[in-house]
């Protein structure tokens, strides 16, 4: 039997992570569950707050996500205006931009 190769990346990990707490947020107020729903909230504002891991985590990832496609100059800007300049910086040079 052959083993599956699972690649692992702990930023898209937790951009998946923060997009699937917002889809079960958005049913539980669709559907008017107020107990999911602060559940949800209180995990979002403890393990997302501004300054904690996850939230720079996460934004380490917007901004390599949303620089795919721009110019060299473009994308090293963005990463300037980031809190992680030096992961970004690496990261640009990886892909080749």
């Amino acid at each position: 039997m052959q083993k599956l190769k699972l690649k692992h990346n702990k930023k898209r990990n937790t951009a998946f992570l923060f997009e699937s707490l917002t889809k079960e947020l958005t049913k539980a107020i669709v559907n008017k569950d107020e107990a999911t729903k602060q559940v949800i909230l209180s995990i979002m504002k403890e393990h997302f707050k501004k300054g904690s891991i996850l939230a720079k985590e996460l934004d380490v990832y917007k901004s390599l996500y949303e620089t795919r496609g721009l110019k060299k100059e473009t994308a090293d800007s963005r990463c300037i205006l980031t809190s992680s300049t030096t992961f970004c910086s690496s990261s640009l040079k990886l892909r080749g931009l």
